[in-house]
C-alpha cells in the first residue's frame, strides 16, 4: 500500500495560540507514518511564542511581514508554494481557509 501525502494548512502553529494551533499539529501527529506522511504549511508569529515542536511531522514555514499581518496572513510565497502542491497526489486538509 502506497504512503499517502497529507497537507494541513493552518494559520499558526505557535505555542501560546489555542484552537486549530493545537488540533492540527495534534492530529498530524498521531497519524500512522506507515500510512500517511503528514506536513503543515503554516505561518510563524514569533509574537506568539515559538512554533509547536513536531516530532513525526514536517513543518512548511512561512514568514510575513507586519502588512502581511494586517491583512490576516497574506503571503504571496505561501501561495505559490501551495499552487504547486495541489496538482500532486495528495490530501489537503485546509483548516486556514481565510489565508
Amino acid at each position: 500500500m502506497a504512503i499517502i501525502n497529507s497537507h494541513h494548512i493552518v494559520s499558526c502553529i505557535n505555542e501560546a495560540v489555542g484552537g486549530l494551533a493545537q488540533s492540527v499539529p495534534n492530529l498530524c501527529e498521531s497519524f500512522d507514518r506507515n500510512l500517511i506522511n503528514p506536513t503543515i504549511w503554516t505561518i510563524n508569529y514569533p509574537e506568539h511564542g515559538n512554533i509547536a515542536k513536531l516530532k513525526h511531522t514536517d513543518v512548511k514555514l512561512f514568514e510575513i511581514n507586519n502588512f502581511g499581518k494586517i491583512l490576516r496572513g497574506y503571503c504571496p510565497k505561501f501561495k505559490s508554494s501551495l499552487l504547486k502542491i495541489s496538482s500532486e497526489n495528495s490530501i489537503i486538509h485546509n483548516a486556514g481557509i481565510w489565508m
